[in-house]
């Protein structure tokens, strides 16, 4: 492997690069920062900004699976089990390097507006500590209703997730007792 490309991580996964990139990034900034207004308090947040980064892109670095490490080394960890995807999949774009966050598996959910009503209810209900009561009140309705929403679609999925296990058998069928106390 060349020197520069390991010093541009191009045999990792794209997030570990991501967040060395964040955190190089951040301590240049910091230190541009600092030569240009000698400003202590921007300075220490874009230091702590550029550390935060690097740490979580070296501990990605550091506890790299051993298989994908393999991987990138040219060793097939599967042994050829399984054929090689023409499309976006464990690899692509990142020198053939599995991504450890690439779970694919499952269902997602489906788009709403309710995790911004409840985040916006909250700031309300928040700045009313600083303005005053009627903010409170104001930010119960959002967030009521952000809270109501998310519930009822999430229950949703939940129902549809069950459906669909039961259909393709992986569940029992038959409705559960529910002891009540």
């Amino acid at each position: 492997m060349s020197v520069v490309r390991r010093l541009l991580l191009a045999d990792h996964p794209q997030e570990t690069r991501f967040f060395a990139f964040i955190g190089v990034f951040g301590l240049v900034l910091a230190a541009i920062y600092w030569f240009a207004t000698y400003e202590v308090a921007g300075t220490v947040l874009l230091f702590a900004f550029g550390l935060a980064g690097a740490v979580a892109g070296l501990r990605l670095i550091v506890s790299r699976p051993k298989r994908v490490a393999r991987g990138a080394a040219g060793a097939d960890p599967l042994g050829d089990a399984v054929a090689p995807d023409d499309g976006e999949g464990a690899g692509g774009g990142t020198g053939d390097v599995d991504r450890p966050f690439l779970d694919e598996a499952g269902r997602l959910p489906d788009e709403t507006l309710a995790p911004l009503a409840v985040g916006l209810g909250v700031a309300l209900a928040l700045t009313a500590i600083v303005f005053g009561p009627w903010l409170l009140v104001a930010g119960v309705l959002p967030f009521a209703w952000g809270a109501w929403a998310w519930l009822t679609s999430a229950r949703a999925e939940l129902d549809a997730m069950e459906a669909a296990d039961r259909a393709a058998g992986l569940v029992d069928a038959r409705p559960r007792l529910v002891r009540r106390r």
